[in-house]
């Protein structure tokens, strides 16, 4: 589209063109659908008849989404040695946060009496929430009587899962890369396990895929489980994990 100033200047090849030079920087198909759907949503805001400029999205192979068996989260949990990480893996396993919202995440955020977690964006840290969407999670009573224990041992902390220095923890991910290699859970064949002993099987994204992907299983509609709001988990997560 170099060189266009208006809209209706646009032509198809343009979307070709377009699609073209995502993948030129090794963006992948499902990404380029993605990108494809906001640019035609804009266009088709503006007017233009999108029949015409692109009849037909950009294809990509759907993939399932990759998420930790039951054994090999037994084995992982079974190998965890600290109150703090015991707490920040059941969390992420039991509520689904995604990494920044686990971050910024501060005791207040914790409702005891309603037994909750509320998630939302924390300007002072200069973190927006995704979709800018709050959500309030239910805590199971075995999460909440961890998250109490951790609460009293460190009574001055104003971060959930913060330094020793009270910063945001920024290396959550090594985190979790260390307690796999301590587990023996690294794969040994993937590149990070053969060039820095980090296996790239194991991120935190793919905690949250599998409690989404646990309360399907457990006949929640697909719906409710986008929205994560206002829903109790507690037993069909349970039920699910214990199966």
């Amino acid at each position: 589209m170099t060189g266009k100033v208006y809209v209706d200047q646009i032509m198809a090849d343009d979307l070709t063109d377009f699609h073209k030079a995502l993948r030129k920087r090794g963006m992948s198909d499902r990404t380029v659908h993605n990108h494809h759907m906001n640019v035609t949503s804009f266009l088709r805001f503006c007017g233009l008849d999108i029949k015409k400029l692109a009849p037909r999205a950009p294809r990509y192979d759907k993939t399932m989404p990759e998420i930790y068996e039951d054994k090999e989260l037994a084995v992982f949990f079974a190998s965890l040695k600290t109150l703090e990480d015991r707490v920040f893996f059941e969390l992420l396993l039991q509520t689904g946060p995604r990494e920044q919202d686990a971050m910024y995440l501060e005791w207040p955020d914790i409702k005891a009496t309603a037994r909750t977690l509320h998630l939302h964006s924390k300007p002072k840290y200069g973190f927006k929430m995704k979709d800018h969407e709050e959500r309030e999670l239910p805590l199971s009573e075995e999460l909440f009587d961890l998250l109490t224990q951790l609460r009293q041992r460190h009574p001055n902390s104003k971060l959930v899962f913060g330094t020793k220095n009270g910063k945001p923890n920024t290396k959550l991910l090594l985190l979790v890369k260390r307690r796999t290699r301590r587990a023996g859970l690294n794969c040994a064949s993937c590149d990070g396990c053969v060039s820095r002993q980090e296996c790239e099987r194991w991120f935190l994204h793919r905690f949250r895929a599998t409690y989404c992907t646990k309360l399907l299983r457990s006949g929640m509609d697909l719906h409710t489980v986008s929205e994560t709001s206002r829903f109790m988990i507690k037993r069909s997560f349970h039920e699910t994990r214990s199966s």
